[in-house]
């Protein structure tokens, strides 16, 4: 059961600022990787969470500005 409706979290994403929302997605994605690890073996489940930690953010930063 959701705490909070999945409409409004949408429309509170929606007006957050680009930094703020780049953060929010990475993180969302932590949490949804963590959950699959919990069904894997341990050797891919570690893989994915390095996969889905994404790259630096000043990293990802200077790809923006490419």
């Amino acid at each position: 059961m959701a705490i909070i409706d999945l409409d409004q979290l949408l429309n509170g994403v929606t007006q957050l600022e680009t930094s703020d929302l780049e953060a929010f997605v990475s993180q969302a994605s932590l949490i949804l990787a963590q959950r699959r690890v919990a069904s894997l073996p341990e050797g891919e489940a570690m893989l994915l969470q390095k996969i889905n930690l994404g790259i630096p953010e000043n990293t990802q930063n200077r790809y923006n500005e490419l």
